[in-house]
């Protein structure tokens, strides 16, 4: 095979093998073990038992992690953070832990894995193999809720300096949030526009299973039951 091939097949792999690193991640992160790992060296068997791992099988699963840059191994078979690895973390500012938590989940996990019936139908998944769609699922599953609305705010928490800057929300004296999660882009949008006021849809909320801050709720001017 010619350079160019090699090239384009070894990145075929590395994308027909993408689920084991997106699975790897999800696991990680409900073991929250970059919580553990810092840049001192620390071995798996340091932190299995803290993150309730096997030894072997967490060892295993640092090195994969490894192998695209979240953590780093060391000659010693240990592991130090990586700029990815503190992302993942539960403390970092600017989380995105819980992104691939969600994408991980069972349900989550089982969508994707019916993309070829969706493909070929034009059926969603959450409806085929739910019977619904992925709010009304989630609103009677706490549990599952809090994972959806802690991804929607990471997510907001690393776009939101790019929409404060991009768009200007000074010359509004009054904002409208359509039932937005935890509500963390209207908190920020009102922090960065102290003379607007908000106004929160409840009923939306509602609907879609979402709950809302009693803090948010005192900021807001009116709020839509």
């Amino acid at each position: 095979m010619t350079q160019a091939t090699d090239s384009a097949a070894n990145a075929l792999l590395r994308l027909a093998n993408g689920y084991q690193i997106s699975q790897a991640l999800y696991v990680a992160a409900e073991l929250k073990v970059a919580d553990l790992v810092s840049d001192t060296p620390v071995s798996a068997e340091d932190i299995a038992p803290r993150a309730g791992a096997h030894r072997g099988s967490l060892y295993r699963l640092l090195r994969t992690l490894s192998t695209v840059g979240v953590f780093r191994e060391t000659d010693d078979r240990r592991f130090v953070a990586t700029p990815m690895s503190d992302l993942h973390r539960t403390d970092h500012p600017r989380s995105l832990r819980a992104r691939p938590a969600l994408l991980g989940r069972p349900y989550s996990w089982q969508n994707w894995g019916d993309l070829l019936h969706c493909v070929r139908t034009g059926q969603d998944a959450h409806h085929h193999l739910h019977g619904t769609d992925a709010w009304t699922f989630r609103a009677d599953k706490p549990e599952e809720t809090a994972a959806a609305n802690a991804m929607f705010a990471a997510l907001s928490r690393n776009v939101i300096p790019a929409i404060l800057a991009a768009y200007d929300f000074a010359r509004f004296q009054k904002i409208v949030d359509e039932g937005g999660g935890n509500e963390t882009l209207l908190t920020n949008i009102l922090g960065a526009t102290p003379r607007a006021t908000g106004m929160i849809n409840l009923r939306t909320a509602k609907a879609l299973g979402l709950t809302v801050p009693s803090s948010l709720r005192a900021q807001a001017d009116r709020v839509v039951e």
